[in-house]
């Protein structure tokens, strides 16, 4: 992933890209497409939602949601790498997109290549939730509900390499569970899967699993954080629960397909910024279990090529199987 050149020019508004061939202060002219890789309902999707009302009035335009799940994450990423890289298409991407080269055998993108960083959105670790039917009433209990039961329970998934699915095998690993895989195309379907009680646990995106929580529909054990998180404050965190040690953050960012003009990447960023820097708007945010970030576009790509590496180690160390 190329690191973005620095940008010389004093105002950004009179920029004119040589690719493009218009003035930023014209950009937006038209609504922009933004990519989510994941099933609404998701982590991914409802805080790419989030954003993307804020976003809206900043840029002036209508930003287009356009859910393409499947295969953990990577055939929307595959879409989107291969959209007009003029401005008008943008990506949402999650944890997965720095896990899938270490998790798949062959991508039909590079993940390097095919994308320029813009902005991370937000980060937040993982919350551990059980149907409201299982009797258990922490993680060490459903430790030892799994223990009696080996084999023979299930946790969900967003899909086959996904940051829900390399989390959960890490944390399978760190507690010594024996319980099954059951992927799907996305949170949403996981989501009420688990709360129908077809499949045990879900260790997944806070967002989506948060009103869940509230509304009685799962039942949450633990949270993958250093200290308690304040959208669930009663909530134990694993460290807490015996589990020395073990964290899990996943996280939410914006690309462009490679090539996207950069000043027009300049001011998405600036704009993504300065939402994020509004209390109410972090407030917001930390009650859905996220934390706010703020920074450059080229302090995004460091932190993608860190993860991307660090993902390689972990699936090599866990001995988890590659995909085809």
């Amino acid at each position: 992933m190329r690191l973005f050149n620095t940008l010389v020019a004093a105002t950004l508004g009179l920029t004119l890209t040589a690719t493009s061939g218009f003035a930023v202060a014209e950009y937006p002219e038209r609504p922009i497409r933004v990519i989510i890789p994941f099933s609404p309902g998701g982590g991914t999707d409802i805080t790419a939602r989030q954003f993307m009302v804020w976003l809206e009035p900043a840029l002036g335009t209508n930003l287009v949601i356009d859910n393409r799940p499947g295969a953990g994450g990577t055939l929307g990423a595959e879409i989107a790498s291969q959209l007009e890289p003029d401005g008008y298409n943008l990506f949402i991407a999650s944890a997965s997109f720095a896990t899938a080269p270490a998790m798949y055998t062959r991508l039909n993108y590079d993940p390097e290549k095919d994308f320029d960083p813009v902005y991370l959105l937000a980060r937040q670790p993982h919350l551990l939730v059980v149907p409201t039917s299982l009797a258990v009433t922490d993680f060490r209990s459903l430790q030892a509900y799994i223990r009696e039961r080996p084999g023979k329970l299930n946790y969900a998934s967003a899909g086959n390499g996904s940051s829900i699915h390399l989390s959960s095998e890490l944390l399978k690993k760190a507690a010594g569970l024996d319980i099954l895989h059951v992927p799907y195309r996305g949170s949403g379907p996981a989501i009420i899967d688990t709360a129908a009680g077809r499949v045990q646990m879900l260790f997944g995106t806070m967002p989506s699993l948060i009103p869940q929580v509230r509304n009685e529909k799962l039942k949450a054990i633990a949270v993958s954080s250093e200290q308690r998180a304040p959208a669930v404050p009663e909530v134990p965190t694993l460290m807490e629960s015996g589990l020395d040690g073990f964290t899990y953050y996943a996280w939410y960012g914006l690309f462009a397909p490679d090539g996207t003009p950069k000043s027009v990447l300049k001011r998405i960023n600036n704009e993504l910024a300065e939402i994020s820097r509004i209390p109410g708007n972090r407030k917001i945010l930390e009650d859905q279990g996220l934390e706010a970030w703020v920074g450059s576009s080229e302090q995004f790509d460091r932190f993608v090529e860190e993860e991307t590496a660090r993902w390689k180690r972990v699936v090599v160390e866990a001995g988890i199987p590659k995909l085809k």
